[in-house]
């Protein structure tokens, strides 16, 4: 029931604004079209105030809590995916795990020649996305290396170290193949990959969710409306393989100490 209502609440919460934008405030409602642009304006501050406390909350908690189920039943599609990422040749990390908050449940893998995490996963959402990471540590745990076919992709800011490529609903094994490229682009530039393991895949998993929270935390109206705007106007800085974007050579030197 509290999954439930944790993914309905944003619609809850829109509805309620909305309400209120159709229906303002007695007073706003005498000052004419003043008083229509300052209920917008409430709205917009309501609807920011809210965002910023659901991803301190529910997406990006403090903590976060992984529950292995092995006898979880997959959804056809994730089924599909975690096979085909078996099929490249990576190893179960764990059974199945449900993700306390975002909810979702994940099928990760590891494969240790290459410094390489996966995690198939859905999440429990309105849209129930199904999608692919594979995800490297760098640098003695400096940064790091995501790439995944989301369709929404990444658009959040990225703190400095973070690499992210979004291939948007490209297969599994495009998305991994990039990933190897992106890996061996930065080897070249010098920067090490750490070293993973099946028994360190739920630290690291936590440990990147707490990265995530501290860059939102240290600043949460920013990082809340650059992702609202990127995710609305359906863009990402991401999009595409590392050596190609704009601020790669930038986190680079931030990788190598400089």
């Amino acid at each position: 029931m509290k999954r439930q209502a944790l993914k309905y609440l944003p619609i809850a919460v829109g509805l309620g604004l909305a309400w209120v934008l159709c229906n303002p405030p007695a007073f706003f409602a005498r000052l004419g079209t003043a008083g229509f642009l300052a209920t917008i304006a409430l709205v917009g501050v309501l609807f920011l105030a809210f965002m910023v406390c659901y991803v301190f909350v529910v997406a990006l908690p403090k903590m976060v809590q992984l529950e292995p189920v092995p006898d979880a039943p997959l959804d056809p599609t994730l089924g599909a995916l975690a096979r085909r990422i078996a099929s490249l040749g990576l190893a179960p990390a764990d059974p199945p795990l449900r993700v306390s908050r975002p909810p979702a449940l994940m099928v990760p893998f590891v494969e240790e020649t290459e410094g390489i995490y996966a995690y198939a996963y859905k999440l429990d959402s309105i849209q129930a996305t199904v999608a692919v990471d594979f995800v490297s540590r760098l640098a003695g745990g400096r940064g790091g290396l995501t790439s995944t076919n989301a369709p929404s992709g990444a658009v959040s800011p990225a703190r400095p170290g973070i690499l992210r490529q979004v291939f948007a609903n490209a297969a599994a094994e495009e998305v991994y193949a990039r990933h190897r490229e992106a890996l061996a682009f930065l080897r070249g530039q010098g920067i090490a990959v750490d070293a993973v393991s099946a028994a360190g895949f739920p630290a690291s998993f936590r440990e990147s969710l707490a990265e995530q929270r501290a860059a939102f935390v240290r600043s949460p109206l920013r990082w809340t409306v650059v992702s609202l705007w990127r995710g609305l106007a359906g863009s990402s800085p991401y999009r595409g393989p590392v050596q190609g974007q704009r601020d790669t050579a930038d986190q680079v030197r931030y990788l190598r100490g400089g």
